[in-house]
Parts: C-alpha cells; structure tokens; sequence
C-alpha cells in the first residue's frame, strides 16, 4: 500500500512542508497514533503480519468467513483519519513491497528476490569521477552484500548481479577495473579470502590501541598518494629526528607512543549537499522550546 496526497499545482496549504528533515518522523508519529488505536485493535484477528515504513506498508490478511466485507472495510478506515489517500493493492500472494519482491510459495514458505523499479536509472558514480578510490569497492561490496541476503534463489541473486555489472560498464569502468572488485567481494563473502581475516585481527588491534592517528583530508585524483603520506609520517614521526617515540608527555609522564597513522578520505561537497541540506539550523530570536509545550 502507498500513501498518495494528489497533485496540488497552487502550492501546499496544510500539513508538514515537503522536504523538511523531520518531516518523516512527523508523519510517522503521525499516522502510528491512528494506526495503533484503530486499525490494529479493529483487525487484530484478520492482521497476522503488519508492518509500515513511513508511507509503505506490508501486511498478510486472513480471510474470516464470519465478516466478508472486512477487507472493503479495512480499506475505507485506512483513509479514515485524514485527506489523504492510501493506494491499496489487491490481495495476492505476491506483492512488491520497498526494494523486495514477497512470495507466498504454493508449500507455504516466503521467498523473497531483489526488486528494482522500471524507471530506475542506476546513476552509479562515473569512471571519471574524483571519488576515494575505496567507494567503488564499498558500493561493489555493498551492493553483492545485499543481493545475497535479498534473494532467496541463486538464479536471482546471480541475475540481479550481472545487471550490477553491466551498469557500472556502461557508466564508464572497465572490465578491468571491475573483474577484481567482484571476484573480491564474491570472496570475501564466502569467507574464503585470507585478506579479510587478516584485515580483522588488525582491526581489533586498533581498537585496543587508542593512541591511533586518523588523518581526514579531502580526496583528489592528483594529490601525492596514501602510500607517500604515510611513508612521510613514518620518516619524520616515527624514525627521524623530531620522532614521537622521543617527545615525552609531562601529564602523563611518559614518552609518546602512536603505533601509525590512518589516512581517512573523505569526497568533497557535490550539488546535492549543497541545494538539499537536511540539517535544522536554530536561529538566536527563535526559541524552539516555546513550541514543544
């Protein structure tokens, strides 16, 4: 089911302005109230799943022979609190519910597959953008990650992944460059690459060591590489003259001891950051508080 509000061409005049940061959660709260008190007391015994994300929401219906218009009925109350208007589907044993398809299979188990909308345009990052060079590893990752917990069938995972391949080719990256971010991820997924335990056990470490420097600067393709920073940071910090290993720490009496540095990128500002923040800035002759009483 979805939420619809109608085109409204002469500006909206009631409710929370679209696009406001905590507009969500207002609508949320919002609809929760309603949904609590009414429709989920009304329809407890025909309601065996019920689950909603903001304006979404997926549910399994039984059919109770005492109260045949129980469905229409639940439809009608769905858009009993306010003007607007849910789109119900009709009951089936399939429906396609955010970024899954829900299968009731003939034995009566739940297979689900990854579901991708037809006017999706897959606008991956270019092979030509100045990103770290990590996210194109992450998304790859990421995204097979995913696909293997969404599908409940090899054949679809497989599928949905040869589609992730030929988007990113035709966005611009070589086989080249994508043949090794598979194979990778494929491996590290099936916890057979050695890399990753090793990555592991070196994590943990750093996490028992506080003493860790993180430098964050921002990513560009022409800066002097990750490997040159931190071969610097060893030459001065660690072994050089001015090492830290010689700088002692009147407070807590001992001498300094940074085991490394970590070279944290971070991408620069793009348009989206710039046009749609989604941060609430309070300004000094408004007092937020007065609002909440």
């Amino acid at each position: 089911m979805d939420l619809h509000g109608g085109n409204n061409t002469q500006g909206q005049h009631t409710g929370t302005t679209m696009g406001t940061p905590c507009a969500c959660i207002y609508a949320i709260l919002f609809f929760a109230y309603y949904e609590r008190t009414v429709i989920l007391e009304k329809y407890k015994k025909n309601l065996l799943f019920y689950q909603r994300a903001i304006d979404d929401i997926l549910g399994i219906w039984v059919h109770n022979p005492d109260d045949p218009h129980a469905w229409s009925n639940f439809k009608r109350d769905l858009n009993g609190q306010c003007k607007l208007e849910w789109n119900t589907e009709n009951l089936s044993k399939q429906s396609n519910f955010l970024d899954l398809t829900i299968t009731i299979e003939k034995d009566g188990s739940i297979s689900t597959r990854t579901y991708q909308k037809p006017m999706n345009l897959f606008l991956y990052i270019p092979a030509n953008s100045a990103h770290p060079p990590g996210q194109l590893q992450s998304l790859v990752y990421g995204l097979m990650k995913t696909y293997l917990h969404q599908n409940s069938h090899w054949s679809d995972f497989t599928n949905t992944l040869n589609l992730l391949y030929r988007r990113l080719r035709a966005r611009g990256h070589s086989s080249s460059t994508l043949n090794p971010l598979f194979m990778n991820a494929a491996a590290k997924l099936s916890g057979k690459s050695k890399k990753i335990k090793n990555e592991r056990v070196s994590t943990t470490k750093v996490k028992k060591d506080n003493k860790k420097v993180f430098f964050h600067i921002p990513f560009h393709p022409k800066d002097i590489s990750r490997r040159e920073i931190q071969r610097i940071y060893t030459n001065t910090c660690e072994i050089g003259t001015y090492s830290f290993k010689c700088v002692y720490n009147s407070e807590t009496q001992a001498h300094m001891r940074i085991p490394g540095i970590t070279v944290a990128y971070s991408r620069l500002k793009n348009l989206r950051d710039c046009l749609t923040p989604s941060t609430l800035y309070e300004t000094d002759n408004i007092n937020v508080a007065k609002f909440c009483k």
